[in-house]
C-alpha cells in the first residue's frame, strides 16, 4: 500500500510539468499575437453622394488586406487595425470608386454618381403568367 502511495505521489508531483509540456505543444500560448499592431488605429468617416447625403451600404476596404466594412445608415463607417498612411478604398453601385490615405483623421469621403456603369445594371422583375402561354422553366 505504502509503495502505491509513493508512485501515486511522484506522478502527481509530475502533474504541472506534464500540463506546461501539453500547452506549449498544442500551441497555447500566453503572449499578445493578435494585439494590433503599434501605429495601428481606428479609422473612422463619412461617406456621402455628390448631393452631401449620406450613403448607407458603401463598402470601405483597406487595400492590400481583408479588412473591411460598410457604411452604416448615416453614412458612417469605423475600420479598426489601420496603420497610418494605409490606403483606403470606397465603392457604391452607381458611382466612382475613390482611394484615399488613412493620416489619422476623421475621413469625408464624397462619391461622384458614374452614369455608364449603370448602364451595366440588370433589373428583374416577376409577373404572373397562365400555364398554357408559359414556355421554359417552371419552378413554384
Amino acid at each position: 500500500m505504502f509503495h502505491q502511495l509513493r508512485n501515486l505521489s511522484s506522478k502527481l508531483a509530475a502533474m504541472p510539468l506534464l500540463l506546461l509540456t501539453l500547452c506549449v505543444l498544442t500551441g497555447w500560448s500566453f503572449n499578445a499575437s493578435a494585439a494590433p499592431a503599434p501605429d495601428a488605429t481606428t479609422a473612422t468617416g463619412v461617406v456621402l453622394d455628390q448631393d452631401d447625403e449620406p450613403l448607407p451600404g458603401a463598402s470601405v476596404m483597406v487595400l492590400g488586406t481583408t479588412n473591411g466594412t460598410s457604411t452604416d445608415v448615416d453614412g458612417k463607417f469605423s475600420l479598426s487595425n489601420v496603420k497610418s498612411g494605409a490606403s483606403i478604398r470606397v465603392s457604391y453601385v452607381g458611382c466612382k470608386p475613390v482611394t484615399v490615405k488613412w493620416e489619422g483623421t476623421p475621413l469625408t469621403i464624397k462619391l461622384e454618381d458614374d452614369v455608364e456603369s449603370l448602364d451595366e445594371v440588370v433589373v428583374v422583375g416577376f409577373g404572373v403568367q397562365k400555364k398554357v402561354n408559359l414556355t421554359g422553366a417552371v419552378s413554384t
